[in-house]
């Protein structure tokens, strides 16, 4: 927790600048090198947001389970980075393995209350992060990315991990150069994923479906742009590319994918067998050559409005039942980069598109 003056005033550590380039700052305080790694023996509890100083790199223990209170978070600053390294759970209820960030209100009947605790924040200039077997619920916004349009290199590799029921987007980039492997992300009040400011991102088997009942949304589950949706009279160029190979992106809306590009930069997309939402009953973005989805430059081999059966959507329960249209259609190409789907199941031979294979009945 951050330390407080004899005045009462708390500890703060600086985030970034706002539009007028007024710093923002957050109550909070930086790790110090002995509490730079977790570990499984005991929880813990963080309050205000915890930082990571350049030239350091958290270390994150299978098992480990971390609570936020309220307006507290994990910000990785410029120069550090962060290793999760969760592990596959034998136990699929109580995922012993599996690395958890939820609230510090462990009362059952807010187990699926939305925006308890802020989120998880990768500064522009945080490098070599790496997530495996994480778990991210309830917060605001899960997780933030920020990259540097100057630079190529990954800053997050994400494999075997959800985040849901985040009050605002489960995954926010800009500018960032993301690698993702079995990813889900489930149900927000927002968009589920926002892509924009340009970036890099490759994700392959991954399930982005939002089916938020908490209130009205306006985003689509997935909305890539080389835009800037806070910033939109800046000329800054804002080039991208994003691949989806073997991914699901449903909802309960008509349309979930939007793309958004600003003509003026590289905005390179491309959907591969993957299976995709969007009824456009009004015919308005029928002209839109990106929504083109027989041409082969942005979709190849894509299943389009048919259903992917989750289990149960409510719940966050995006595994895919007997009678889904993402069985056996997923390029084994893509499959036999991630040879086993989130919950260690094979799909080395006829496999699924999405982060799950189905089980079915022999």
């Amino acid at each position: 927790f951050p330390s407080t003056d004899t005045d009462g005033t708390k500890e703060t550590i600086f985030i970034g600048v706002d539009a007028d380039g007024q710093e923002i700052n957050v109550e909070g305080f930086i790790l110090k090198d002995d509490q730079l790694t977790f570990t499984k023996e005991k929880p813990y509890v963080i309050y205000g947001y915890a930082g990571i100083a350049p030239e350091r790199r958290l270390i994150i223990d299978a098992g480990v389970r971390v609570h936020f209170h309220k307006n507290s978070g994990l910000i990785v600053g410029d120069g550090g980075s962060i290793e999760i390294n969760g592990l596959q759970s034998n136990d699929t209820l109580l995922l012993e393995n599996e690395v958890i960030f939820e609230g510090d209100r462990l009362e059952p009947e807010l187990s699926d209350i939305p925006g308890q605790w802020g989120g998880i924040l990768l500064s522009k200039g945080s490098f070599a992060n790496s997530i495996d077997h994480l778990t991210i619920k309830n917060a605001t916004r899960g997780l933030s990315v920020e990259g540097d349009k100057q630079v190529s290199n990954s800053n997050l590799l994400i494999k075997n991990s959800r985040i849901y029921n985040s009050t605002i987007n489960n995954l926010l980039a800009k500018s960032a150069n993301i690698s993702a492997e079995n990813l889900v992300l489930g149900n927000a009040g927002d968009g589920s994923m926002l892509c924009e400011v340009g970036g890099h991102y490759r994700f392959l088997h991954s399930t982005i479906a939002n089916y938020w009942s908490n209130g009205f949304r306006t985003r689509a589950a997935l909305q890539i742009s080389n835009q800037d949706t806070f910033n939109p009279g800046s000329n800054v160029s804002h080039d991208l590319t994003a691949e989806f190979i073997n991914c699901i992106v449903e909802g309960n809306s008509f349309k979930e994918l939007d793309l958004r590009d600003n003509e003026q930069n590289l905005f390179a997309f491309s959907f591969t067998n993957c299976l995709i939402k969007f009824r456009d009953f009004e015919e308005v973005d029928t002209i839109n050559p990106l929504y083109d989805f027989d041409n082969p430059e942005y979709y190849r081999d894509i299943i389009l409005n048919q259903a992917p059966d989750f289990i149960n959507t409510s719940n966050e329960d995006f595994r895919i039942g007997e009678n889904s249209s993402a069985i056996n259609n997923a390029l084994p190409e893509g499959a036999l980069e991630v040879p086993f789907d989130i919950i260690g199941i094979d799909r080395t031979t006829e496999p699924d598109i999405g982060a799950f294979e189905a089980k079915l009945a022999n």
